[in-house]
């Protein structure tokens, strides 16, 4: 049952990292797409050429949808925004060297 609560200093800046992460993860894999000669985009809900629009659609309602579970459950709070933003973090280095190393 959704219980929120305000946010703890410690749950905003779980907050601040999944955000950050979750942007540089959308910056990072459009600008991976940019580049035909690299392999497709293997995240199976963006398809495997999704364009600039997918992909701030995505990013978007993701990260929004996250934020209010995270907002709704205080008990999973931190867990999810710190979880999910280290996979985005593990994508965005990804699609870096993806890049780096064409």
């Amino acid at each position: 049952m959704p219980n929120p609560r305000p946010w703890t200093k410690s749950e905003k800046m779980a907050a601040v990292f999944f955000i950050a992460a979750h942007t540089a993860n959308a910056f990072t894999t459009e600008a991976h797409q940019d580049r035909p000669e690299l392999h497709n985009e293997i995240n199976p809900i963006l398809g495997t050429h999704p364009t600039d629009t997918e992909v701030i659609g995505y990013f978007s309602l993701t990260g929004a949808l996250a934020l209010g579970v995270a907002h709704l459950y205080p008990e999973i709070r931190k867990p999810l925004l710190i979880g999910y933003g280290g996979v985005n973090t593990y994508w965005s280095i990804h699609d870096i060297d993806s890049i780096r190393n064409e």
